[in-house]
């Protein structure tokens, strides 16, 4: 195989179909570094350069060993770089290579949510943000935060679904307003009503900014951005996932809801873009003051 095998294995991912879909850029940009993240621990490990066609089962099991075990990657780190290595072998045309080449189990992140009270400081926190500005810049970031944050907040967007957002997928009219997630998790598509105080929130932003990318950020910037806010709101290590969780338990327990009942978990799942109805437990599960406020009365 000649030297020029990682662009020769790059162009075969993006001409991949899977299920009727090409992949996503970003899964063959992952799947090209795991096997360059290989090549390189391959050459250092064994001293000469990697030809793919001449690897083995051995060198991908030693190759794990050694990420977990050596370099102590995390779990879930490891299992997008097999992801890659299980392409790589396909595209050698040896899918035995990973025979033993196992993911490793993940052990639950817990979940978190605002309480009622840091909503409250959070959302109180967005509404300064703009009366905080001095200069035009400022005032302009302030805005463009606002809207960044209400997105995840107000409509649980993720943030690699929010980085994406154009705005083609945005439409607001008077009293009703929609973002069509174009390629959520899993290349899915769904479309999420938005509330009024995301409206406004966009609504302003996009006033004042110009270009098809409603958010040309990084997603280590717009994660930058909701901790520095967090922290505005007394809310230490805020995350955008937060945002996320906090907009599914509201909802599901109605507090998202005009009549405040409580959503069927099935919508929440809808507007999650959860495939699975487990994960939408795991967002909405009850924390203690729920099992607290539930024995309250007895």
């Amino acid at each position: 195989m000649n030297a020029n095998w990682q662009t020769e294995f790059q162009s075969w991912l993006q001409a991949r179909v899977v299920n009727g879909r090409k992949l996503a850029d970003l899964t063959v940009l992952s799947h090209v570094q795991a096997a360059r993240k290989f090549a390189a621990w391959y050459e250092s490990t064994y001293r000469e350069a990697l030809d793919p066609a001449m690897a083995t089962n051995y060198d991908l099991l030693a190759y794990r060993q050694w990420s977990l075990n050596i370099q102590r990657v995390a779990a879930a780190t490891w299992n997008v770089r097999r992801a890659g290595l299980a392409s790589l072998a396909e595209w050698i045309g040896d899918p035995s290579l990973m025979n033993g080449v196992a993911t490793q189990e993940q052990q639950e992140s817990p979940i978190r949510w605002l309480d009622d009270a840091e909503y409250g400081r959070l959302v109180r926190a967005l509404e300064r943000l703009p009366k905080r500005a001095i200069t035009t810049l400022q005032h302009e970031r302030a805005i463009r935060d606002r809207a960044l944050v209400s997105v995840m907040l107000f409509a649980g967007l993720r943030v690699s679904e929010v980085s994406g957002l154009r705005r083609s997928d945005i439409e607001i009219g008077e009293r009703s307003g929609v973002v069509h997630v174009v390629r959520g998790k899993g290349e899915k598509s769904r479309n999420v009503p938005l509330s009024l105080a995301a409206r406004r929130a966009l609504v302003a932003w996009l006033e004042i900014s110009a270009g098809e990318m409603v958010f040309d950020l990084t997603n280590r910037t717009m994660q930058r951005v909701v901790t520095d806010i967090g922290a505005e709101a007394s809310i230490p290590g805020l995350s955008c996932h937060d945002l996320r969780h906090t907009f599914a338990k509201r909802t599901a327990d109605g507090k998202n809801a005009v009549n405040g009942t409580p959503v069927q978990l099935g919508i929440v799942q809808k507007l999650l873009g959860h495939v699975r109805i487990e994960t939408t437990l795991r967002y909405t599960a009850p924390g203690w003051d729920d099992m607290q406020m539930a024995l309250g009365g007895m």
